[in-house]
């Protein structure tokens, strides 16, 4: 198991984790500030250099610092969440790879409306929509 730090491990309320709420965004191009104008990504794609702030924040121009290969660039159209990962285990909140003990957001659990870096889609409830996952709320 790797420490949460090491997972990138993130609980931003209120967001699914995609393109769409990241700063590096470009709002109405299809694309983003990390990526080559070349590289199309859509609302509901996402990648390992995702974070929290107002979308169009570093700008409007691909700088091209990244392949999507590089980023790991993913589509997941409901969104990217520990509950939709395939590491997480809902019944202890808890995951197989990310260490819920280590220091970082929501001490002594894996909360299920969190990420990290490892996400890995379960092939049910990646598919979910978001509101079918209230019942795993404490």
């Amino acid at each position: 198991m790797i420490e949460k730090s090491q997972a990138s491990y993130l609980h931003s309320p209120d967001t699914q984790y995609q393109c769409r709420d990241c700063p590096s965004w470009i709002e109405g191009e299809s694309q983003c500030v990390l990526h080559g104008p070349n590289d199309v990504l859509l609302r509901i794609d996402s990648c390992n250099y995702f974070v929290r702030e107002m979308p169009g924040l570093f700008g409007q121009t691909p700088l091209a610092l990244l392949t999507k290969e590089e980023s790991g660039a993913t589509r997941n159209a409901e969104g990217f969440s520990c509950k939709r990962c395939e590491e997480w285990d809902q019944e202890n909140w808890s995951c197989s790879k990310v260490d819920k003990d280590t220091t970082g957001a929501d001490p002594g659990m894996i909360h299920p409306d969190a990420c990290c870096n490892l996400w890995k889609p379960d092939p049910i409830r990646s598919q979910m929509p978001t509101d079918a996952f209230y019942s795993f709320r404490k």
